[in-house]
């Protein structure tokens, strides 16, 4: 999936009134990942940027947030760490049919980890449980004490665990962790 000439155009013209000045015709896409379509782009001053947008068609409701994405970096950004800064975000989708935004090019010793959560107590657990509730017509609790016993730690995991590692992984102390898959599920045992 690539940018045609016409999504450029309209890509320049957004960043243009923003003060944003671009020196190259079509952005280089970089890997082959298809989730969020990601490009180099060149300013006036020749210095290389990161184009991210969402991919073409119909996104399933919450899915591909580059909002959130946006949002995270910037507060990392804002809170010093060593982040790419997010420059500016395009939300409208009348400027190529969906959102996209900018990027500084990060340093090139890239580190690369998954964070595999297990299940995260939240808004979308307790619809689960809910649900499973009253189609089993069980107590909540007795579903919800069930969800924590896959876990040989008994507990739930919160999306602040999830935070916390990222945080570590970012970190001075992380900086020499790279191509790990790491398990943040409370060491579940079972995933009934």
């Amino acid at each position: 999936m690539t940018i045609d000439n016409y999504e450029f155009q309209n890509i320049k013209s957004f960043l243009k009134e923003n003060n944003f000045i671009l020196s190259n015709d079509l952005p280089r896409k970089v890997g082959n990942g298809q989730s969020n379509p990601t490009y180099i782009l060149t300013d006036n001053g020749n210095k290389k940027f990161i184009l991210r947008t969402q991919p073409k068609g119909d996104l399933v409701r919450g899915a591909h947030r580059l909002d959130r994405e946006f949002n995270v970096l910037r507060g990392l950004s804002n809170q010093k760490f060593s982040v790419p800064k997010p420059i500016l975000i395009c939300e409208d989708k009348l400027t190529i049919g969906r959102d996209f935004y900018i990027m500084e090019l990060g340093k090139f010793k890239i580190r690369v980890n998954a964070i595999c959560p297990g299940t995260i107590k939240g808004s979308r657990m307790v619809r689960v449980i809910r649900d499973k509730s009253k189609f089993l017509k069980i107590q909540k609790k007795k579903i919800e004490k069930e969800f924590i016993s896959m876990a040989s730690m008994n507990c739930w995991i919160y999306e602040e665990d999830i935070g916390k590692m990222c945080s570590f992984l970012i970190s001075k102390d992380g900086e020499r962790i790279s191509g790990q898959a790491i398990a943040v599920d409370g060491n579940a045992t079972r995933m009934d």
